[in-house]
């Protein structure tokens, strides 16, 4: 009986045992929980601080594998965190030409055979192919024994990125696996307690190695960087910042009361952060710029009692604890003023490109070489007859074949392009809008890439118009000169001795009346002297008596006049002019004799009648008066012998006198042919202007 109560006793007691190691198990798997919570809120921190920072981050374990990678390394590099992390650095993210180089340097840091260099540039290597440099910040991390173990890499304007911390996931499962084990294995509980006491210890010190990796990839951020708990207390403060501001962490750590805006304003403010953690703190209108992307802001702002006046970018964002409770927030800043400054400049630049673009007197272009324009400036368009530069963009599409008089002109300069590469004052003839001509001189250059690849062709074009035609005013007048010399001697050394001979054939005629030679001679002689009489009209100088007339009126007045003429002939004129035609400053008698002349003129060439079209309108210079008539079956060739003198015979003042006439008062004299239609244009200037007009002429 005794021997029956001591085993009870002895179970009671086990028992009580037994019971205790249960209740000390579950205080420290009570323990464990809450020390597997605080390791997934730091390492949840750590994965909001890397990817919230906008440069890359890698850690690089000592056998080259990819220990860590933040969000921004793998949009960078074009991988998923699962393609990247646990591969060879070298092997797989650097290119083959630089990759043995990186290496070694890589495995003499690891082996401790070289001081870590605290900034280094190399390229890596995307998925699509694409090197990318990257700017990296380096340094090495320890173990307690003083080994390196690992290299802490972040880059300047990087791709953010991280790692999971598997090994604390890893010891997150096998804690699982533990605490399970120990609930069916109570016979084993000391046992099992011992080893969860030691796995406990390890996990505390892969939090606090957490903490470290963490406070150095904030220190190492090249932006200026804090953050602040819920409370808005100072939690992180890095060498940017310090660097930035002249506050030391250790100065600012754990302070609130809006601390760290002093720095900055000179008093304690609501800045960037703040309107993350309690809307209304800070207002959006103090920023220059102002943007929401997702659940953080973007923001720049001017604050001129800072060194003088200093433009600023921030970038901040929430910070979250493993139930998505805002627990934070992190704010980094960039000085961008330099950056503003060069904008400033550059807008400068711009805009006084622009004045000269918009307001130069001369042409400006950019154009393809299929022909196309893709810019020109007002003058340019103005010039070529065009409203507006837009207008012209868009209605010339084949610059050869629409401008060019002679296209085979743009071929060579399309050949100058090639070699040398530009044009300096090759000198063409362009089509306007409404079809007159102008002569232009174009200075030009091809624009090419690096590789050589032709890009466009820019330049200037001015129009030369007025000189051509002065200096063929000037070689016409010399002509004129010397015609008129030669006119004059050859009536004085003709005249006398075709006088002699008319009167002795007059006599010879009175004693011989049969003979038919003395008609013949006399016939010849009367010949001669009308030959000589439109030499002498025709270079005779013409007192021009110019003042301001009406076109309108003198064709109405002209019409009027020949109204019998055009009736008998069964011809039919038909006005086209614009009811606002400006005044011209011309001689009205002179100018009305060469309007009846053409009107002749037409009614002539319409020997069976027809209709007669009488257009007047003004471009932008000038007055045009056509006289558009039917002509079936009359070619003129070379339509230039209509100007010239003594062409031509008839009773009026004839066509070469017209356009004498038209040039001495600075107009011109043109004819055009259409199938079966005539046109004579009478060109005058708006505007009183130095020198005559002169299209092309000769003398023969």
């Amino acid at each position: 009986m005794r021997d029956e109560k001591k085993t009870k006793r002895q179970l009671i007691d086990e028992l009580r045992e037994l019971r205790d190691v249960v209740l000390r198990l579950e205080v420290l798997e009570t323990a464990c929980k809450r020390t597997e919570e605080a390791l997934r809120l730091e390492n949840d921190l750590v994965e909001m601080y890397l990817d919230i920072a906008g440069v890359i981050f890698v850690v690089l374990e000592a056998d080259q594998r990819v220990f860590r990678v933040n969000k921004k390394g793998c949009e960078i590099l074009g991988h998923t965190k699962e393609e990247i992390i646990g591969k060879n650095w070298f092997d797989a993210f650097l290119p083959a030409w630089d990759r043995d180089r990186v290496k070694a340097g890589f495995v003499k840091l690891i082996a401790g055979e070289t001081e870590p260099i605290e900034y280094f540039e190399n390229p890596v290597l995307s998925r699509n192919g694409e090197e990318r440099i990257i700017a990296w910040h380096n340094t090495v991390l320890r173990n307690e024994e003083g080994h390196i173990i690992a290299t802490l890499s972040s880059g300047e304007d990087i791709t953010e990125r991280k790692r999971a911390v598997e090994a604390l996931q890893a010891a997150h499962e096998e804690l699982e696996s533990r605490v399970r084990e120990r609930t069916v294995e109570l016979v084993k509980a000391n046992e099992q307690l011992k080893q969860e006491i030691r796995e406990r210890k390890r996990i505390e010190e892969a939090l606090r190695d957490s903490e470290r990796r963490l406070a150095d990839i904030i220190s190492f951020l090249p932006n200026a960087t804090f953050a602040i708990d819920r409370e808005g207390r100072v939690i992180a403060w890095n060498r940017a910042m310090e660097e930035m501001t002249g506050l030391k962490a250790t100065e600012i750590l754990g302070k609130g009361d809006h601390e760290y805006a002093v720095p900055f304003f000179g008093e304690r403010r609501a800045m960037l952060v703040d309107l993350l953690l309690e809307a209304g703190q800070t207002r959006e209108n103090q920023y220059t710029l102002f943007e929401r992307q997702d659940d953080t802001v973007v923001a720049e702002s001017y604050l001129p009692s800072f060194r003088g006046g200093t433009y600023f970018w921030g970038k901040a964002g929430p910070l979250y604890d493993a139930q998505g409770n805002v627990v934070g927030a992190i704010e980094s800043i960039r000085d961008v003023t330099k950056l503003k400054q060069a904008e400033h400049a550059l807008r400068e630049s711009e805009k006084r490109y622009r004045d000269i673009f918009e307001h130069a007197v001369e042409g400006i272009f950019q154009a393809t070489a299929d022909g196309r324009y893709l810019s020109v400036n007002p003058a340019f368009a103005r010039m070529c007859g065009f409203s507006s530069p837009e207008e012209m963009i868009r209605e010339v599409t084949d610059i050869a074949h629409q401008l060019y008089v002679d296209p085979e002109d743009r071929t060579k300069i399309k050949a100058l392009y090639e070699d040398p590469g530009f044009v300096r004052g090759f000198e063409t003839q362009f089509h306007r809008k409404d079809g007159s001509i102008i002569w232009v001189s174009i200075t030009a250059r091809a624009v090419r890439d690096d590789s050589g690849k032709l890009l466009r062709y820019e330049g200037t074009i001015e129009d030369i118009t007025e000189r051509k035609q002065a200096e063929k005013l000037l070689v016409q007048t010399e002509k004129l000169n010397t015609l008129g010399a030669i006119a004059a001697e050859v009536a004085h050394e003709i005249r006398n001795p075709l006088v002699a001979i008319g009167g002795f054939a007059r006599r010879l005629r009175e004693n011989f009346p049969e003979a038919r030679e003395c008609d013949i001679i006399l016939r010849e002689s009367r010949r001669l002297e009308t030959v000589l009489t439109r030499i002498r009209n025709y270079l005779k100088p013409v007192e021009i008596r110019s003042q301001e007339c009406s076109v309108n009126t003198l064709i109405t007045d002209c019409l009027a006049l020949l109204a019998p003429e055009t009736e008998q002939r069964r011809v039919m004129c038909r006005l086209d002019v614009e009811p606002r035609l400006p005044i011209v400053f011309a001689d009205p008698d002179i100018l009305a004799e060469i309007f009846i002349n053409l009107i002749l003129n037409a009614v002539e060439a319409m020997d069976k009648g027809g209709t007669l079209i009488i257009k007047a309108f003004e471009t932008d210079r000038d007055l045009h008066v056509q006289f558009k008539n039917q002509a079936e079956g009359h070619k003129i060739k070379p339509p230039e012998l209509l100007f010239r003198p003594f062409a031509a015979g008839g009773d009026s003042i004839g066509l070469p006198l017209c356009y004498r006439l038209l040039l001495n008062m600075g107009g011109l004299l043109s004819f055009t042919q259409e199938r079966d239609y005539m046109v004579f244009t009478v060109t005058l200037p708006k505007t009183i202007r130095q020198g005559a007009a002169i299209d092309d002429f000769e003398t023969g």
